[in-house]
């Protein structure tokens, strides 16, 4: 995965963070920003809708779009969708102890 930030070397193991409100579904993601996965939760939250996926090797990626968004191209829980985000919303952290 693509992501902002210095002092990493390619291919060295980091810790990224990306804004949950700034992920895309249905979008295919640019090479190194995002991943296809499986939906494995939908939580409604008003006017927003919190997404778990599952891909990548990643369990439990959060995703929060806003409610009209959701609702204008519905996904369910086991559905493959593409999440993808922009090369400035995901910021190296380094690597953090598990």
């Amino acid at each position: 995965l693509a992501a902002s930030g210095q002092g990493r070397a390619i291919g060295e193991p980091i810790d990224i963070a990306i804004r949950t409100d700034h992920v895309r579904i249905g979008d295919p993601p640019a090479m190194g920003l995002g991943f296809a996965g499986i939906v494995s939760n939908i939580e409604y939250r008003g006017s927003t809708v919190k997404l778990s996926v599952n891909g990548a090797g990643i369990e439990d990626f959060t995703v929060i779009v806003d409610d009209t968004s959701f609702f204008a191209k519905p996904v369910a829980v086991g559905d493959a969708v593409p999440i993808a985000w922009d090369t400035e919303d995901a910021i190296v952290l380094g690597r953090l102890d598990s």
